[in-house]
């Protein structure tokens, strides 16, 4: 009788185990999928909003200061600092909204053109998402497993951009969590 319970035990957790370490690749088809037809409310329900703008914020910061503290100049410097104080807040917010994302994956040339009309003069200059076209060719996955407990990492390089996208589990459910920016390319292309 007791080892009929124990094997029942074991046979559980394996199962819940197996629903763990398959859920978070579910997660980001329905993710992708939703996003393919626009549907924004499962967009808005599976990402963290806070977190994503707080991660872009970090990342647009770190990109103005690499690309303008190589500079000598004086001038751009203090227009760097500038646009980090005032204009990455705002710009973060009007652009990393769920119907962007979608018109980021779905047609990332009107999301490159709505960015240009929000971007003033020296970042004007990175079109780095003008590059992406959607054929599989030249998508390459190169890491997608757990980091942590509650954590699980994507990691892909998309036309020689290499982005990670963290999703975290929070009462049962995966959600978007962070995207990393490839800032140290950004940042060059700024200076170019």
């Amino acid at each position: 009788m007791r080892i009929l319970h124990l094997k029942n035990l074991i046979i559980l957790i394996i199962i819940l185990f197996s629903f763990y370490l398959i859920s978070p690749y579910h997660k980001i088809y329905k993710l992708y999928n939703s996003i393919k037809k626009s549907d924004t409310e499962f967009v808005s329900k599976n990402i963290d909003w806070v977190n994503v703008k707080s991660g872009f914020k970090d990342d647009f910061k770190n990109i103005v200061n690499k690309a303008y503290s190589q500079t000598n100049s004086l001038e751009k410097k203090i227009l760097g600092n500038l646009f980090i104080q005032i204009i990455i807040e705002t710009l973060v917010d009007n652009l990393v909204t769920p119907k962007n994302l979608i018109l980021l994956v779905n047609d990332p040339d009107k999301y490159k053109d709505l960015i240009e009309d929000k971007l003033e003069n020296p970042i004007k200059k990175i079109n780095y998402i003008q590059k992406i076209n959607y054929e599989e060719k030249d998508f390459r996955v190169k890491y997608a497993f757990f980091i942590n407990i509650n954590k699980f990492r994507v990691s892909f390089i998309k036309e020689d951009y290499p982005i990670s996208i963290d999703f975290k589990i929070n009462s049962f459910k995966w959600k978007l969590n962070r995207i990393y920016l490839p800032v140290d390319i950004i940042a060059s292309k700024i200076n170019n």
